[in-house]
């Protein structure tokens, strides 16, 4: 147990130390891979066979191999958007669409964020989505900084979107598992995470900085957010407190939408509905726990 916690330590301490010493991520990677097998050899409860190297070996050509062919598909859809002009289409589309329907636009460019940054490291999908989907947001009015982190964040959360989920099929060769149930389950997950990006193009109190907004304006809607997010994680998987029924989770993601929206008088209506709703479902689970 002890050598088995020496070497999580050592493992994930060298790969931070190299990645915040600015290190590229693969080397930093490989350099600490190769600190924890050698670890493994020095330490006598983590030293390997000769059959577990043979292992070793052969599952780390399988796994490899899941993760090529990812990266083999990733090739083909970002020569398939340079070659064919869908970047710079794509742009034209966006402003279009965003003379008539700001959230419509919004959700475009956020597919579009997801699409390009399939499977890329971060800093590449980043790059490569803030020239072509960047300049139609903010020419909706959108602030400079919160564009850049409306498509930085949506660019790093293709990595667990199907059909690509690179990030998920690197994690379900480890785990042995299917990545495709992976994938839905991953999504199901971090489904609220898809909405906030939106959340503060709509609320830029979020992003202290963001439109002149202060440390003030952030704390007066955070908490509001925070009550959002968690009556949406509970209309979503039905539970909070006890079972919701189907009118209590279309109230609770009602009210969470209404948070999400501009309007301070809109947001605290939102916040009273979800507040009201989790007093009464927890009252509820006491009398049922009380029976």
């Amino acid at each position: 147990m002890i050598s088995r916690a020496v070497l999580l330590i050592v493992g994930f301490g060298s790969l931070l130390t190299m990645l915040f010493s600015g290190f590229p991520a693969t080397y930093s990677g490989l350099v600490s891979s190769g600190i924890i097998l050698v670890l493994a050899t020095i330490l006598p409860d983590t030293r390997l066979s000769y059959q577990n190297w043979f292992v070793l070996a052969v599952d780390s050509g399988r796994d490899g191999l899941s993760v090529l062919l990812s990266c083999a598909a990733i090739g083909i859809v970002i020569a398939a958007i340079t070659s064919t002009g869908l970047g710079i289409k794509l742009n034209q589309e966006i402003t279009a669409l965003g003379d008539e329907n700001l959230l419509a636009a919004l959700i475009l460019a956020a597919l579009c964020s997801i699409v390009l940054g399939m499977g890329l490291p971060t800093a590449a999908s980043y790059l490569m989505v803030i020239f072509v989907a960047g300049p139609a947001i903010m020419e909706l009015g959108v602030s400079q900084l919160s564009t850049h982190l409306f498509v930085f964040y949506y660019a790093v959360l293709s990595a667990i979107t199907p059909p690509v989920a690179l990030a998920i099929f690197a994690a379900a060769a480890i785990a042995k598992e299917n990545p495709i149930s992976l994938a839905l389950n991953a999504l199901r997950l971090a489904s609220v995470g898809f909405v906030l990006p939106i959340a503060w193009v709509y609320n830029p109190a979020i992003i202290v900085g963001a439109d002149g907004t202060g440390v003030v304006d952030a704390l007066l809607y955070v908490p509001m957010l925070l009550v959002g997010i968690a009556g949406l994680s509970a209309a979503h998987v039905g539970h909070a407190f006890r079972r919701m029924n189907v009118v209590e989770r279309l109230a609770l993601a009602a009210a969470a939408a209404a948070i999400l929206m501009p309007g301070t008088l809109v947001n605290l209506g939102g916040t009273l509905v979800i507040l009201l709703i989790a007093v009464n479902a927890y009252r509820g689970g006491k009398n049922v726990k009380a029976a």
